[in-house]
């Protein structure tokens, strides 16, 4: 019998540990990901006369364009490679107004990449 501090964290339905990602599918993430480039979308265009406004909207504009041609591509291992390459650029639009706002947008991009890299069966990088 496992004592409580043994036992695997799980979630409030208790179905999944907190720690694993529940395999997706490819459409799933492209959606995941438009949605997160929707908000830093919205973000940004509130500040207009921020320095950094032009290139992060450059920025979200080519990543929106990579989702399509992700979706466009027939093979589901493509797609997720595909999301993979747009890590970078992804982080690079995270907010810098708070620290929890911040956190909050690189846990969903790193969740988002983690089930990407679930899809293909790699190991997350250490």
């Amino acid at each position: 019998m496992q004592t409580l501090s043994q036992q695997p964290a799980t979630s409030a339905q208790g179905a999944q540990p907190l720690n694993q990602i529940p395999p997706a599918n490819p459409l799933q993430l492209i959606d995941r990901t438009r949605c997160i480039l929707r908000e830093s979308w919205h973000r940004v265009k509130a500040y207009p006369y921020a320095p950094s406004y032009q290139s992060k909207m450059v920025i979200i504009e080519r990543l929106m364009v990579a989702c399509n041609d992700a979706e466009a591509t027939l093979n589901g291992a493509m797609r997720c490679r595909m999301l993979l390459r747009l890590e970078l650029d992804l982080h690079s639009l995270a907010p810098s107004s708070t620290i929890k706002r911040r956190q909050t947008y690189l846990t969903k991009v790193n969740d988002l990449m983690a089930a990407c890299r679930l899809y293909l069966g790699w190991r997350a990088q250490q």
